[in-house]
């Protein structure tokens, strides 16, 4: 597997010449505008199955958690923020 770096927010990090230095792939994350700051999780595991950065776990596993740990309209804005950034590129 190849090497990734998770960045949250826009924010520059000393890493990141690391990381073009040894060819790590980095993904940033940069969801602030959300009504609830715990739905930046959401948006970081969206970018972990688009990215498919932990093998044998596919989108369906994490949408079962999602409807395990989450109900009603919190669980809706959830699976539709999930939905939308799987589907952000």
């Amino acid at each position: 597997m190849n090497a990734v770096f998770l960045i949250l927010f826009s924010i520059r990090y000393p890493e990141e010449e690391y990381c073009k230095k040894y060819k790590i792939k980095v993904i940033r994350v940069d969801e602030r505008e959300l009504e609830d700051v715990r739905m930046q999780n959401i948006v970081v595991i969206a970018n972990i199955d688009k990215n498919n950065l932990i093998p044998g776990v596919t989108t369906a596993h994490y949408q079962e958690a999602m409807g395990d740990l989450l109900e009603g309209s919190v669980l809706e804005k959830n699976v539709a923020l999930f939905e939308s950034e799987r589907g952000a590129e």
